[in-house]
């Protein structure tokens, strides 16, 4: 079972955390958390945790005055509303960077590099990685709820995505359909800029399955997709052009 330890000083953060962890990873164990430099001191002498999730900012200074007074080796997923800190989290064996407001896809994807890769990372230069766009990825997985049921889809087998009637829905290749939590906006931010677009404020499409295109009322375009849906695949016309450099770059 992985060990858990969380510092964060703002109780809604926390609490947020702890029911995300619960949910994405119910086998995961959390060992205990603190608001403080010296309670994270103090807990860190306590317990050896397989993992940190950890704001930078805590009540009393910054969280990393705990890793340097405690000389931990455990691997951190650090947790904050600022990017300026980015750099300076390889020096206390950062493994993902996430900027508030957290989200479910956000941890989802710092919690998959942390497995993926349980050995932290240890150059800077790899600070792209770090905090870039590469959550979907080979291997990288997208969580559809049913009920109180989940199902992991890979994201390379994503065809396309789109918002109807104010739901959320991923298309694989194979032509089946499932609900999603996260917004079109949180999807695309993480999707790889070379694979997918997002054609209308509606719809994001793969590559893979643009088939063909032709003109469509006021400067748009309409796609044939394989898989084929039953809602039109339309590019809106402030889109057309980008869209248009975009698929004849590839």
């Amino acid at each position: 079972m992985i060990k858990i330890l969380i510092l964060e000083d703002e109780p809604a953060a926390l609490n947020r955390l702890k029911r995300l962890i619960t949910v994405l990873r119910p086998d995961y164990e959390i060992v205990g958390d603190a608001d403080t430099v010296d309670e994270g001191i103090a807990l860190l002498s306590k317990y050896q945790p397989d993992l940190i999730l950890s704001d930078i900012q805590l009540a009393d200074g910054l969280s990393f005055e705990v890793f340097k007074k405690s000389q931990t080796k455990c691997p951190i997923i650090f947790i904050t509303a600022f990017d300026k800190y980015a750099i300076k989290a390889f020096d206390f064996n950062g493994v993902h960077y996430i900027l508030k407001p957290i989200t479910e896809l956000s941890l989802h994807t710092a919690l998959q590099k942390f497995e993926n890769n349980p050995h932290f990372i240890e150059s800077a230069q790899a600070i792209h990685d770090l905090i870039g766009k590469d959550a979907f990825t080979a291997g990288k997985r997208i969580l559809s709820k049913v009920g109180v049921n989940t199902k992991i889809v890979d994201a390379q087998n994503v065809a396309i995505v789109y918002s109807e009637n104010k739901i959320n829905r991923i298309v694989t290749f194979e032509g089946k359909t499932h609900s999603v939590e996260y917004t079109l906006d949180e999807l695309i931010s993480e999707l790889p800029d070379h694979q997918f677009f997002k054609i209308s404020r509606q719809m994001i499409i793969n590559l893979n399955a643009v088939v063909a295109w032709k003109p469509y009322t006021s400067n748009r375009l309409i796609l044939q997709t394989n898989p084929e849906i039953d809602v039109e695949v339309i590019v809106s016309k402030e889109k057309t052009p980008k869209f248009k450099s975009w698929i004849q770059d590839k």
